[in-house]
C-alpha cells in the first residue's frame, strides 16, 4: 500500500520539497558533473547521479540503457535538461575519489558512499520546511537509521531509531521503533501521535 506524503527530504537535504513548493533545489553544476563524469568513467567504477526527476548510471554492467553515461559530454549532448543533487558508489571510497571529491558533502557508509554540495544536510532539510510552516525543531520527530539520517535526529525534537539501525543511531535518539521489515515508522507514529503501542 502507498503512503501519500506531502513533502521530501532527499540527496542529503541538496532537494527539499513541501506539498507542490520545491524549497531547495541544489544541483551540480556541468562543469562539476564532468569532473564526476570523467573520474568514473576513467576508473570503471559504477556511480548513480541522482535527480529530482530522473537518475544516470555509469558504468553500471548489467543495467545498461537507460540514462546510461558512457561520455563526459553526454550532459551537454545527450541530457542537456540533466539534474543532479547527489552521487552515489560502492564500497569504500577509493582515496583519490576524496582527493577529487574534497569540495563536496561526502558520507561514506559501511556498503557505499554517496556526495552532494557543500551546505547539505537532512537536518537542513527539515529546518527549511519547520520555517516555511512556522515551526521549530522540539515540533518535529525524525526517523531514521543510517549515518545520512544522524544530523537530522540530533536536530528534531524527538527522534526514533528504526530497529535494524546501527547502535551509534539508537546512543542518539529518544526511542527505538521496530525494524522496517516490520513496518517501525507506523509503530512509532502511533506510540508518538496517538499514544498507541497497538
Amino acid at each position: 500500500m502507498e503512503v501519500p506524503t506531502d513533502g521530501a527530504i532527499a540527496a542529503l537535504g541538496a532537494y527539499v520539497r513541501y506539498r507542490d513548493k520545491i524549497l531547495r533545489n541544489i544541483t551540480f553544476s556541468r562543469e562539476e558533473l564532468r569532473m564526476i563524469t570523467e573520474y568514473y568513467l576513467r576508473t570503471g567504477e559504477f556511480c548513480i547521479l541522482e535527480g529530482p526527476g530522473e537518475s544516470f548510471y555509469i558504468n553500471p554492467k548489467g543495467m545498461e540503457g537507460i540514462n546510461q553515461i558512457t561520455s563526459p559530454d553526454d550532459f551537454e549532448k545527450k541530457f542537456p535538461n540533466g539534474m543532479v543533487s547527489i552521487a552515489c558508489g560502492r564500497g569504500r571510497m577509493p582515496d583519490e575519489a576524496k582527493k577529487i571529491f574534497s569540495s563536496f558533502f561526502c558520507l561514506e557508509h559501511e556498503t557505499y558512499y554517496e556526495f552532494t554540495l557543500k551546505g547539505s544536510s537532512k537536518a537542513l532539510g527539515v529546518k527549511i520546511i519547520l520555517d516555511h510552516l512556522g515551526l521549530k525543531p522540539e515540533d518535529a520527530i525524525a526517523i531514521g537509521d543510517s549515518l545520512n539520517d544522524l544530523d537530522m535526529l540530533e536536530y528534531a525534537g524527538i527522534s526514533v531509531a528504526m530497529g535494524n539501525a546501527p547502535e551509534y543511531i539508537k546512543k542518539v535518539c529518544d526511542y527505538t521503533t521496530k525494524t522496517v521489515e516490520e513496518a517501525g515508522v507506523s509503530e512509532a507514529l502511533k506510540y508518538l501521535i496517538l499514544g498507541s503501542d497497538n
